[in-house]
């Protein structure tokens, strides 16, 4: 509950309140005042065609909340729901409500984004590594689990501008981690991950991944280990966000294999 009407007077407020959000577990949501005060801040930048990251204090923060493994619970859950993901990034903005016309995507795209995220998140947690064992060991490892992260918020952003959306999403991600002051490598690694977020999939279910020719070219394309952990992760959390019925064992299984015939040959 807001202790006063001027808690938003500054874009970085509006930061810092999801960052107090992550930092406190016993939160459970916002007061109608609070939600009215947000929204009412929200839409003063909106209306001016500012968006948050063009302030440096804000990217500042941005770049802790991506770093904690709390603020993919309430706070990322709470920054969608109420438009402040749309207000971070112009990007952002144009998916929102975009419905998705084919025969896999039960949700928009910046609800199946939202999913993807946290299902990323789910994977962090230990006491969900019955499920996704991989994945859990992959994203607890990481040196920079944060940069998974910005490439599933990254992976579908450019749907609906025409032209491949993976080679579109791969420039804004780029063009993003620059902006947030990440380096050549981190950035790069982002944007790999953008441009090639559907590689693995496509690779297991439609080509033959018992051909060594077949891996051999996959392993080309994924070069190191490191970028092989992220796709994988990545690559399940995708599926298993599209709709309720499409991940399946079969699926499962395909990308298990392919994940241990590539590192094996890397």
């Amino acid at each position: 509950h807001a202790k006063h009407d001027k808690v938003f007077d500054s874009p970085v407020k509006i930061m810092d309140f999801f960052h107090i959000i992550s930092d406190y577990s016993d939160i459970t949501g916002l007061h109608a005042t609070t939600l009215r005060l947000l929204r009412n801040a929200r839409r003063i930048y909106q209306e001016q065609d500012i968006f948050l990251c063009q302030y440096p204090e804000c990217r500042t923060v941005f770049l802790e909340l991506v770093k904690k493994p709390e603020f993919f619970e309430l706070a990322w859950d709470l920054m969608h729901k109420h438009g402040i993901m749309q207000s971070y990034i112009s990007q952002w903005n144009h998916i929102v409500g975009m419905m998705q016309f084919d025969l896999f995507h039960a949700y928009t795209v910046d609800e199946h984004t939202h999913r993807l995220i946290k299902n990323l998140a789910r994977y962090n947690r230990k006491e969900n590594d019955h499920e996704f064992p991989r994945c859990g060991r992959i994203m607890r490892n990481a040196d920079k689990p944060e940069l998974l992260f910005l490439a599933g918020i990254f992976h579908d952003i450019a749907k609906g501008r025409g032209g491949d959306h993976s080679e579109l999403g791969e420039m804004d991600a780029r063009n993003f981690c620059h902006q947030h002051g990440y380096s050549e490598d981190d950035a790069e690694l982002v944007a790999w991950l953008v441009r090639h977020h559907l590689t693995m999939s496509v690779t297991a279910q439609k080509r033959d991944i018992h051909d060594p020719e077949v891996i051999q070219e996959f392993a080309n394309q994924v070069q190191t280990v490191e970028r092989l952990d992220f796709l994988y992760c990545l690559t399940v959390a995708d599926i298993r966000a599209t709709n309720q019925s499409l991940w399946n064992n079969w699926k499962a299984t395909l990308l298990e294999e392919l994940y241990n015939a590539t590192a094996y040959l890397l």
